[in-house]
């Protein structure tokens, strides 16, 4: 079972009906601008869950984007990470926190491909530990 604590989670449900959305929240990673976020944050699962199906893509995409302000006038892409579907159930999973995070604030963007969205969910956050399906 994977928990998920809805303070250290990006999205919780969220719609999914545009190209591009970006995360409800925001992760303040701290305070200290001392560039050892990629070591504090490292080992930490992270999960991206199709909780609705996306309506009108064939695809998804997590990217994962941090930046010095919380505006995010100026983001950097850490990570982009593909969805292994668009129907309920499907995920992003990517282990920890990718090295070289050092900026202080953290957030999501769901870019769809394969059409534009009108309807479905997502939730992604940090958590405890995330199942794993064995290969067939």
């Amino acid at each position: 079972m994977t928990i998920m604590s809805k303070q250290n989670s990006l999205s919780y449900n969220q719609t999914i009906a545009a190209a591009t959305v970006t995360s409800e929240n925001i992760i303040d990673l701290g305070s200290t601008l001392d560039g050892t976020f990629d070591k504090a944050w490292n080992g930490i699962p992270f999960l991206a869950q199709v909780t609705a199906n996306i309506i009108g893509a064939t695809g998804m995409n997590l990217v994962l984007q941090t930046s010095d302000t919380e505006a995010f006038t100026t983001p950097v892409t850490v990570a982009t990470i593909p969805f292994n579907g668009v129907t309920a159930g499907s995920r992003a999973i990517y282990r920890e926190l990718p090295y070289g995070v050092t900026k202080r604030y953290l957030r999501a963007q769901y870019t769809a491909t394969g059409g534009t969205p009108t309807a479905g969910t997502v939730t992604a956050g940090f958590t405890t530990g995330n199942e794993e399906i064995p290969p067939a």
